[in-house]
């Protein structure tokens, strides 16, 4: 979009030529809607919905997604990270069920 703006490929007169548009512009404000959408995400199933999720293991959330398909790359990287850091032992694995 931001592309399309500069070279005025989309016809407005809000934004001019001469304008200029700096990094923080177009990073900060998504950014910041990326932040507050995972702060409501961890709210809304660590505290709202945290009783139905543990009572039902087979509900699948993101973090339940990720940690249970052990061939996903994001997964044996955190995997490691977490071997490597001592969080985890040699023979165990990322379990969205186990508080620690």
């Amino acid at each position: 979009m931001h592309y399309k703006n500069r070279w005025q490929l989309i016809p407005t007169k809000s934004i001019k030529r001469e304008m200029e548009w700096q990094v923080s512009d177009l990073l900060l404000p998504s950014m910041g809607m990326y932040i507050a959408w995972q702060i409501a995400y961890l709210f809304l199933t660590e505290v709202v919905y945290r009783r139905a999720l543990d009572a039902d293991p087979s509900m699948i959330t993101s973090i339940r997604w990720l940690t249970r398909d052990r061939r996903n790359p994001m997964n044996k990287l955190v995997t490691d990270a977490c071997r490597s850091a001592g969080l985890l032992k040699e023979e165990e694995f990322l379990d969205p069920e186990v508080e620690e």
